[in-house]
């Protein structure tokens, strides 16, 4: 038999393996979040907070739902005044961040409990933004007006979404308002020229809604060398075809150009210009009460040039261009006994970098998935697998399974076992230039992840989540040099890792407007075979927060973040005490659905060292302050 023939049968194997899974699940009681739960949750979250898509991409009450998932809303986002999508998430327990540099606007990448930055994948609507060539993506460019919410699942999720082999970013696009219109407009200055001014409207007249917003940032740089020049649009644009049918459509462009330090110990400046947009249409349809059909396709492309300016040879450029063109459809069947999700992904990939061998390459995957929730009463289980296919790694099939129970009305367990994986990047697998040798029999990298948990409220006033986790890996991708002369030349597939450790919240009611948080999470990185520690993955991360709301006029927050990086001696890192952010918002005018604020927030009160690399030293203390109109 042809190659072709043996994977269309490994394929319709698969498809097969995956339906009678379905068919012979049990049909128990199918029980919603029931009242008593959600008031008991609604006393420490925002409602916003209580149903998430991400982990099943079907929507889902988060008390049943046995990943390890953090939500963080657009009210959140407001409050701690951030500038992008790297600020937010290096508020969230069991997630780092590591700035390079701190500039608001310029690039960052992210850990999820102690993940390469490779192996998180970045989601907007759904769609990737990891770029083909390294699998990262910059977060730090990505702005925030635009976001509705953010669901971080930790840990892997690829029965769900594929190459995730640390974790999911989901960031969720804000939707036209119900009826009406609505706006919002902010503007804000700071320390070295630090601009961030925003615009938002969103309106609804029959059938069409309408969201739109533009904005931009721009700073001298709050380290030398570090100046930003951002802007972006978002738009998103929906039509109500019948009562049971809709189409959504969205577009989204950024432009930033950014200097990424001046080292001058190497007579060297960096600086980089990057230009992102994607455009989405989605048809979703309601065909019977108990069914629901969601067609989407995507068009989207990344381009970024990096310059390195040496005093003795001049500049050296280098340059990647992803263009990714894919869709998505899935069914979601809701009857008596479950929530069933059936599914299937298309992504076609095209590279171009002076870094791939041929300067060009592709990635093309398909894939089949689906999961199911079922609910008996108290219990809920949810098993799910993907079946996935790569032109460049080979095929991977992710199963998982998870449950939860309500052992009283106040505390959940949770618990999780999965099977997830990450495709090498185009720079890995094809990766030339340099003295660089491509190698094209590279596997996936894969994981085995067991994680259990529990959350209360049994403890007056307070509410406190635990978990535990481990993530056994294999195949990890690793730089070697093949031919001995003393330079890192070739990626293979080398060794075992674990990452083991635990996360633990506290939030309390509040007590004269007064919210306090705080969390923990704790981090042991080695090398399965060696028994030796892995450097550079952050081992202990504290938070604490004090939030006041009078809810009248005046709003305000502390919030403070320790990471120890255990870096070693290699990068000459520095964490030696909490950062703290204070932000402070003030109402100055309100009447009806009109709102003037003015909002201050004072970064790193007291000065902290805080960077995994010398190079990209954190900012130190500074201030900003600004204006924002809602109507």
């Amino acid at each position: 038999m042809s190659c072709g023939g043996k994977f269309f049968v490994r394929a319709a194997h698969a498809a097969f393996a995956i339906l009678v899974l379905y068919m012979m699940l049990p049909a128990f009681a199918f029980a919603e979040q029931s009242e008593e739960e959600k008031n008991f949750l609604l006393m420490y979250f925002k409602e916003e907070e209580l149903q998430v898509v991400s982990s099943t991409r079907s929507l889902q009450s988060i008390s049943r739902v046995a990943e390890n998932i953090s939500v963080v809303t657009a009210a959140d986002i407001e409050r701690m005044n951030a500038h992008s999508l790297a600020e937010v998430l290096n508020t969230v327990n069991g997630v780092q961040v590591q700035f390079a540099p701190t500039t608001p606007g310029n690039d960052a990448t992210v850990f999820i409990q102690g993940s390469e930055q490779r192996h998180v994948t970045i989601l907007i609507d759904g769609i990737m933004q990891n770029y083909l060539f390294s699998n990262q993506q910059d977060i730090g460019i990505i702005p925030v007006q635009m976001i509705e919410r953010i669901e971080i699942i930790k840990g892997p999720a690829s029965s769900a979404w594929g190459s995730a082999l640390g974790g999911v970013i989901n960031v969720i696009t804000k939707n036209p308002v119900d009826s009406g219109l609505h706006g919002k407009a902010s503007v804000s200055y700071g320390t070295r020229n630090t601009e961030d001014y925003r615009a938002e409207i969103s309106g609804k007249n029959g059938d069409l809604g309408l969201y739109l917003t533009a904005g931009g940032i721009h700073s001298d740089g709050l380290r030398l060398g570090t100046a930003v020049l951002n802007s972006n649009i978002f738009g998103k644009l929906t039509y109500a075809i019948s009562p049971s049918t809709y189409i959504s459509s969205s577009i989204f462009y950024l432009n930033g150009h950014r200097d990424r330090g001046d080292f001058r110990e190497f007579d060297e400046k960096d600086n980089d210009r990057v230009e992102q947009y994607f455009g989405t249409v989605t048809l979703t349809s309601r065909l019977t009460n108990n069914l629901v059909l969601d067609v989407s396709a995507y068009s989207q492309r990344q381009r970024s040039r990096y310059f390195e300016d040496f005093a003795d040879v001049g500049t050296i450029s280098s340059f990647t261009d992803d263009r990714r063109d894919g869709g998505s459809a899935k069914l979601v069947w809701k009857f008596e006994s479950n929530i069933v999700v059936l599914g299937s992904d298309y992504n076609k990939g095209t590279e171009k970098s002076d870094g791939l061998l041929d300067g060009k390459q592709n990635l093309t995957t398909w894939a089949l998935f689906a999961n199911d929730t079922i609910t008996i009463g108290d219990f809920a289980v949810t098993p799910g697998a993907r079946y996935e296919h790569t032109n460049t790694n080979g095929d991977f099939v992710s199963p998982s399974l998870g449950a939860t129970y309500l052992l009283t009305k106040k505390t959940i367990l949770r618990a999780s076992v999965a099977r997830g994986f990450n495709i090498p990047a185009l720079g890995d697998t094809f990766g030339s230039g340099s003295g660089g040798y491509p190698n094209p029999n590279l596997q996936v990298e894969k994981v085995m992840s067991y994680q259990v948990g529990a959350e209360t409220g049994e403890l007056k006033y307070v509410w406190v989540k635990i978990s535990l986790f481990r993530h056994d890996l294999k195949d990890v991708l690793a730089a070697i040099d093949s031919d001995g002369d003393g330079l890192v030349d070739k990626t293979v597939n080398e060794g075992r890792q674990r990452r083991q450790g635990f996360e633990a919240e506290i939030r309390t009611l509040p007590i004269y407007n007064t919210t306090f948080s705080a969390g923990t999470t704790y981090i042991s990185a080695k090398d399965r075979d060696t028994n030796e520690v892995l450097l550079a993955i952050p081992q202990y991360t504290y938070d604490i927060g004090l939030s006041y709301d009078d809810n009248k006029s005046l709003r305000a927050q502390l919030k403070g973040r320790y990471v120890w990086w255990n870096t070693g001696d290699y990068h000459n890192s520095k964490y030696s005490n909490f950062n703290l952010d204070l932000n402070i918002i003030k109402t100055l005018y309100k009447h009806k659905d009109q709102t003037l604020e003015a909002f201050m927030t004072a970064h790193n009160l007291f000065n902290a060292n805080q960077y995994m690399i010398d190079w990209y030293r954190n900012a130190g203390r500074w201030a900003e302050g600004g204006l924002r109109y809602k109507f």
